[in-house]
C-alpha cells in the first residue's frame, strides 16, 4: 500500500543541504532501469475548481491519499502526479503514484514510476514484492526483471553509506545551555524530515524549549528513503551517531533524551529506549509496526526501568497488526516496570500520526521525563 501522510507534517529541511546528508559515493552510477518505457501522459492539472499546479506538494499528497482511500483512483493519480512536480515540497511520492496506477490496471505507467522512484527517491524492494497494491505488476511477465532491478537499487544505495541528521532548536539558542532532546525515528521508507519540519517543529521547539533531532534509518533505500535494520544494537548505534553529529550545535542534558517514532520507527524507539535506560528517558511510540517480531520480551527487568515513562498511541481501526503490536509493546513495557500511557483512538483507521500529536506532544515528553517540564 502507499505510504500514508500526516497532513500536519510538511517535509522541509532544517539545515543547509550540505550539512544534512552524506552523499552517495561517486564510484559507480546507479543501476540502469531494465524497461525503456515512455513517460505516461500528464493527467489534467485541474480537479474541479482546484488548479493542481498552484498547490504545494504536501497538500497534494495528502489529498491524493484521501482519494486513494476512497477508491477514486483517477483523482488520486492526478493529485499525486502534480505533487511530484510541485515547486514547493515536490520531488517525492513516486512509489505511491506507481501503486495508484497499478490499482487502475495501468501497468506500463506503474512500472515507469516504480523504476523512476527506485533511482530518484528510494523503493523498498522487499515490500514491493508483497504489497497488494502492486499485484497487477507481479502478474506481468516483466516483473522479475523489475524486481531484480529494485534489489540492485537497494544494494547500491546501501553501499553509499548515505545518512541524514536534522536539527531544530529554539530560536536564539546558543550551545552550552542544556536542553531536552526529542529524537524522531521515521517509518519504513520515509526520512528524518518527518520529525524536523521547521514550519511545525520550530514553533514546537520554541514553545517547549526542546531540541528536535530527526534521524535517518540505518539503511538507505534511496536518496530520500531509509529503513531501520530492526537489530536493536545497530539501530541504537545509529541514534547515538546522530546525537554525536549535532553535539557541536546543541548541548543535550544527560538523561533527558526522549525517542519518538512512527510505524517501524516506533517499534525501534521502544526497543532502543528499553535497552538503555541510562541514555533514554523513555519513548513515544506511535502506531508501531515492523517486519520482525517484537524483541522486547528479551529485555530483562532491571531497577533502572522502574518508573520510566513511555507513551503508546494507535488508531483503534488501523490494521490489526498495528493495533496488536501496540498492545504487545504496552504489555512488555509494563512488565519492565515502566509507566505506560497507552491509548487507542476510536474511529481512527488511517496509519498516520495521531490527530492530537502537536497539541499533546509536550505532555507526552513530560510524561517520559517523569512529569517534569520538558
Amino acid at each position: 500500500m502507499p505510504r500514508p501522510l500526516a497532513a500536519t507534517l510538511a517535509l522541509l529541511l532544517a539545515l543547509p543541504a550540505a550539512a544534512q546528508a552524506q552523499q552517495p559515493r561517486k564510484e559507480a552510477p546507479p543501476p540502469r532501469p531494465p524497461l525503456e518505457l515512455p513517460a505516461p501522459p500528464a493527467p489534467p492539472a485541474r480537479l474541479g475548481a482546484l488548479d493542481l499546479k498552484t498547490l504545494d506538494g504536501q497538500a497534494l499528497r495528502a489529498r491524493a491519499y484521501e482519494r486513494y482511500e476512497a477508491g477514486a483512483l483517477d483523482e488520486a493519480i492526478a493529485l499525486q502526479h502534480w505533487s511530484i512536480l510541485a515547486r514547493q515540497g515536490g520531488g517525492e511520492g513516486h512509489y505511491n503514484l506507481a501503486c495508484f496506477y497499478a490499482l487502475a490496471r495501468k501497468v506500463d505507467a506503474a512500472l515507469y514510476w516504480l523504476q523512476r522512484g527506485a533511482i530518484e527517491e528510494g523503493v523498498d524492494a522487499a515490500w514491493a514484492r508483497e504489497d497488494e497494491d502492486l499485484a497487477a505488476l507481479r502478474d506481468d511477465r516483466r516483473w522479475e526483471e523489475v524486481a531484480n532491478f529494485l534489489d540492485d537499487c537497494n544494494a547500491y544505495w546501501e553501499r553509499s553509506g548515505r545518512s541524514e541528521t536534522l536539527l531544530v532548536v529554539p530560536a536564539g539558542y546558543a550551545p552550552g545551555r542544556p536542553l531536552t532532546a526529542v529524537v524522531g525515528l521515521h517509518g519504513l521508507g520515509a526520512h528524518p524530515r518527518d520529525f524536523a519540519d521547521p514550519d511545525d517543529y520550530q514553533k514546537l521547539a520554541d514553545r517547549l524549549g526542546v531540541a528536535f533531532v530527526g534521524v535517518s534509518g540505518t539503511t538507505p533505500l534511496g536518496p530520500r528513503a531509509y529503513a531501520w535494520s530492526e537489530d536493536p544494537a545497530r539501530d541504537a548505534d545509529r541514534v547515538k551517531q546522530a546525537l554525536a553529529a549535532v553535539a557541536d550545535r546543541v548541548t543535550i542534558a544527560p538523561g533527558r533524551v526522549v525517542l519518538v517514532g512512527f510505524s517501524q520507527g516506533a517499534q525501534v524507539a521502544a526497543e532502543v529506549a528499553a535497552r538503555d535506560p541510562a541514555t533514554f528517558a523513555g519513548a513515544i511510540v506511535l502506531s508501531p509496526g515492523s517486519r520482525e517480531a517484537s524483541r522486547l520480551e528479551q529485555v530483562a527487568a532491571a531497577e533502572a526501568h522502574a518508573g520510566r515513562g513511555f507513551v503508546v498511541r494507535v488508531g483503534a481501526s488501523e490494521e490489526p497488526e498495528n493495533v496488536d503490536r501496540a498492545d504487545e509493546v504496552t504489555r512488555s513495557l509494563r512488565r519492565l516496570g515502566a509507566r505506560v500511557d497507552a491509548h487507542a483512538y476510536e474511529g481512527m483507521d488511517e496509519h498516520a500520526f495521531p490527530p492530537d500529536y502537536e497539541e499533546r506532544l509536550g505532555a507526552w515528553v513530560a510524561h517520559c521525563l517523569g512529569d517534569r517540564t520538558p
